[in-house]
């Protein structure tokens, strides 16, 4: 009878034992599930962020280049009104102006009509005025892609900020391997060194425009006064 007790005790703690570990493999599996969600999650964020900074590195891009092609368009435009006034840089009447104002003695009045009847000075500075709204317009446009750029800066530093303290939460918790730690930290440097490349761009462009408009300024005061609207455009 004691032994059929002792069998019989034996029996039913090696069943406990079993239930007792499938119940703990059940929650260590459940675990992992949740970790594995978590961790799906971060990246989903560190990947999200990582995108934003790219697309916001290529308005950079583009905002830099329209500065560039509109400093290169205004400098053409003041070498192409020298030409149409037959002037050279010092405001003389060149080998062009010559052979223009000779041509234009058979014609009449009608190189007069083509300027609207205006002198060739008054023209110029038409033209000048002309240039210079369209800059305005231009500089208005690189100055809204500027703050788009900004703004996708800015989202991209709160979603890696976002990525950063849900990484410290878990470590704290120990809900990642040294791993997973180290893979995600690599992540979110790389988030970081693309944001700063891009803000680098975008103060560059700003910078491009900036001294733009200082050479206009120096520019305008050393020219003399019948070339100071063309000059205005530079």
């Amino acid at each position: 009878m004691k032994i059929l007790t002792t069998l019989f005790t034996l029996i039913l703690c090696l069943f406990l034992s079993q239930s007792i570990q499938a119940q703990k493999g059940k929650e260590m599996k459940k675990e992992k599930m949740e970790l594995e969600k978590k961790e799906k999650e971060a990246n989903k964020k560190a990947e999200e962020a990582k995108e934003k900074a790219k697309k916001a590195e290529e308005k950079a891009d583009e905002a830099k280049e329209k500065v560039k092609e509109e400093k290169e368009k205004y400098e053409d435009d003041d070498d192409d009104e020298d030409e149409d006034e037959g002037q050279d840089g010092d405001g003389n009447e060149n080998e062009k102006g010559k052979s223009k104002a000779k041509e234009n003695n058979g014609k009449g009045n009608a190189y007069g009509k083509d300027k609207g009847d205006l002198s060739g000075k008054e023209f110029g500075q038409k033209r000048a005025e002309e240039a210079r709204q369209m800059k305005e317009e231009k500089k208005q446009e690189l100055n809204e892609s500027a703050s788009k750029a900004k703004e996708k800066v800015k989202a991209a530093k709160e979603k890696v900020a976002a990525a950063k303290a849900d990484l410290e939460a878990k470590k704290k918790n120990a809900e990642m391997t040294a791993e997973q730690v180290k893979e995600k930290e690599e992540q979110i440097k790389k988030a970081e060194a693309a944001i700063k490349q891009l803000e680098d761009k975008i103060k560059a462009a700003e910078e491009m425009e900036g001294s733009g408009e200082v050479k206009e300024e120096s520019e305008a005061k050393e020219e003399k006064e019948s070339k100071e609207a063309v000059e205005g455009v530079n």
